[in-house]
This record gives structure tokens, sequence and C-alpha cells, in this order.
């Protein structure tokens, strides 16, 4: 159950442990030293342990938040200069961790299997950082956007956040937004659409705004995704012309992993969610129940609290230590370092997910699964026993391979 807090004098009791966030791109010197000490080459993959095995036994071990913030306190909370101060500490250290990594491949002797050990360390860093980076773009801040599309430069990935504020938010849980997975897609099938979606819908904001330029000059060098192109470029060129043709590896590798990483967060936040249509065919604005929700303290530290992603669709300029979790809506079984990780095996995922989504957060109604049309039939079939059997519309749809899932236009969680 959500337990209200009330207390006018209420103090956040994660608030020391927020600058944890930084653990991340500390990982990479961490692990020099642990290498340094035990001589073991393993610890080169730092990052990798701390995420995949540290993290969810202490998400495990210390269990989920299950409080809010009171209400009464928003306006002060949202401007306490801590938090902010928390996602800007990010820029540096993930730079710092760039470059360190860079010279430990440069000067350490390292195998293959170290050097893409090393990569993943910094991979991961880059990934928790779009975390900060997606906080920071959400601001009306010009200085918090701007060190947010820093962060993202280092993974070439600027385009995510007018994407994710262009796009997604408006398009959420629905078949038009290409960051919403659907039901049976796999991790991997979800990658090229929503990589090729992004960079798609993110030029064509770029040309919206520019249009009433007339030099092509400046349209081009006002092109927020051409500018931080240019600067991953220029990153990835002085760290080849300091240490060597050898690292354009690392410089490709740490960036693929942390755009894997945000993509397969993409992945799991709303996988298989369709939000209601209003009377009159229209979505319904998005609710809190459109987004798979994860209370796992730890993490929710960790991340930035993304993991509370209910309340952020809610009120996307709420910031992140504001966001409260809801007992009504959609829950994974685990924190997002794990859920990532399963989703990686497509079948292990749909074990573990598919039920729980249709079965479990909406009662069996099919006619409210954003459907990957291509597994409709055995989806349908695989769980027929489990659907409901009172609702025409999924009669409707269960009978017939040719009605598509948009057909239910009743909002049958908040209708009109």
């Amino acid at each position: 159950m959500t337990t209200p807090c009330t207390d006018q004098k209420w103090r956040d009791p994660t608030l020391l442990l927020r600058p944890t966030v930084l653990i991340a791109p500390l990982c990479t010197f961490l692990g020099y030293l642990l290498v340094q000490l035990t001589t073991l080459g393993i610890f080169w993959a730092t990052g990798l342990i701390v995420m995949l095995v540290v993290l969810p036994i202490l998400d495990l071990v210390i269990g989920k938040q299950s409080w809010n913030p009171p209400e009464e306190i928003f306006a002060e909370l949202q401007e306490r200069k801590f938090y902010r101060w928390c996602t800007y500490a990010y820029l540096p250290a993930q730079l710092a961790s760039f470059v360190f990594g860079a010279w430990c491949i440069a000067t350490q002797p390292m195998g293959p299997p170290e050097y893409l050990a090393m990569s993943s360390t910094v991979g991961i860093a880059v990934g928790v950082g779009i975390g900060a980076a997606h906080e920071l773009t959400h601001q009306n801040n010009r200085t918090e956007q701007v060190i947010g599309y820093l962060i993202l430069m280092q993974a070439g990935y600027a385009h995510f956040a007018l994407q994710h504020t262009h796009f997604h938010h408006r398009l959420v849980a629905t078949p038009a937004d290409c960051s919403s997975a659907r039901f049976g897609e796999s991790l991997w099938r979800f990658l090229p659409r929503s990589i090729i979606g992004s960079v798609k819908n993110s030029f064509s904001v770029e040309r919206r705004r520019l249009a009433g330029n007339p030099s092509v000059l400046r349209r081009i060098l006002h092109n927020r995704i051409i500018v931080c192109g240019l600067g991953t470029v220029a990153l990835f060129g002085a760290t080849i012309a300091v240490f060597g043709w050898s690292l354009l590896p690392y410089c490709l590798l740490q960036a693929a992993i942390g755009i894997l990483i945000l993509e397969a967060a993409n992945y799991i936040e709303h996988y298989g969610l369709l939000r209601g249509r209003r009377l009159d065919g229209r979505f319904r604005p998005c609710l809190p129940e459109d987004s798979w929700n994860s209370d796992h303290l730890v993490s929710n530290v960790f991340l930035f609290k993304v993991q509370r992603h209910s309340d952020h669709h809610a009120h996307p300029k709420r910031r992140y230590q504001c966001l409260r979790t809801f007992d009504d809506v959609p829950q994974l079984p685990a924190g997002y370092s794990v859920m990532m990780l399963t989703s990686l095996v497509p079948r292990l995922w749909r074990r573990v997910m598919d039920e729980r989504l249709l079965v479990g957060s909406l009662s069996g109604h099919i006619c409210s699964v954003n459907m990957y049309e291509p597994h409709r039939a055995k989806s349908v079939a695989k769980y027929r026993n489990h659907l409901n059997t009172t609702c025409d519309a999924c009669h409707e749809i269960i009978g017939s391979e040719n009605t598509p899932v948009l057909a239910h236009a009743l909002d049958r969680r908040a209708a009109g």
C-alpha cells in the first residue's frame, strides 16, 4: 500500500543516498583500483557487476519505497537545489569516466575480454547518465537543457531529447509511438523501430523549428541534432588523436551499450499497454496506469527515480524528487536492471511479463493491449483461457483475425 506523508516538516529519508547516482561513472576508477590491488582483469567490468549483481541484490534486501512526499510541500521540494546539483554533477563525472577509461585501455595490459569489460563499464555510466539527461531536458531552464544534451552527446544520442519530449509524451502507449513496445514484440524487433523512428521524428522537430530561417547554413548550424553530432565526432576524434586508433572500438562500444540501456528502458516502460479511447475515437490523455512502475528503492535512487514512470508521464515537468507511486498501476516484478537483463532473452521476457500484463494488469481484456500484429493469433491462442468472457469488444476481436485491437473505442478504464 502507498503510505501518505502529511508532515509539513517532512525530510526525504533517502536524501543522503542521492549522490550515489555518481557510483556508475565512478565504477571506472573503482575498477582500475581493484585491478591494481588484485591483478584480476574481471574488475574492469565493475560497472556491469554493480548494475547486474550488486543493484539487484540491494533491491531484494532493502525492498520497495512505498511512501510519497506530501503534496503540500511539492512547490518547495521542486526548488531544492541539492537534487538539481546531483544531476549537474553527472556530466563532469561521466566525462571523467570516459577519459579515464580511454587512458586505461591505452596504457594497461588488456586482452579483448578486458577491453570489452572496460568499454561496458563506461557504457553503463552512459546508460545511467541518460537518466540524468532525461530529467534535465524535461525542464524549461536552458542551462539544464544544455547539460542534458552534453550528457547525451557522449552516446551520439542527442535526438532522444527531442523525440521524447515532442513525440513520446504525446503518443505514449499508442501504436503511433515508436518508443512504446507492443505486446509480443521482442526487444530486438523493437530496437530498430525505436531508433529509426526517433531519428526521423527528432529531425522533423528541428525542420519545423528552423523552417523560417532563410539561410541554409544557419539552419544547419542551429540544428541541435547536427551540433551535438559534431560534438560527438569531436570527442571521439580527440580521444583517437590522443590515444590512437585502437580507441575507436571503445568509443563505439561505450556509446552502443549506453543506447542499448536507454532503449531497453523504453521497451519495458510501456510494454503492451494501450491508452483507452474516448467515445469520439480519440485517445484519452495519458494516465498513470499507462506505464509500468517499479518502487524498488535502491534502483530508484540509482536511476533518478525514472522507475516511478507512471507519475512522470502524468506530470512530465515534475522533478524526480517529487515523483509519486500509486497502488493501482502496473507494477514490474523487479527493478530496471533485472528487467533490462530479462528483456535481452525474448522467451524469458514473455514468460515473466505477458501473463502479468494480460491477466493481472488488464484483467484479460485483450482489447486494451497495444498488440504486435504478427503475434496476434499466437497470443490469443496462448491466453484464450485467461481472456475476459464478458466483453463484447473482446469477443469481436478474438473471433476475427482481421479486427484490429483499436476497434475498442470505449475507454474501459476512464470513459469520457
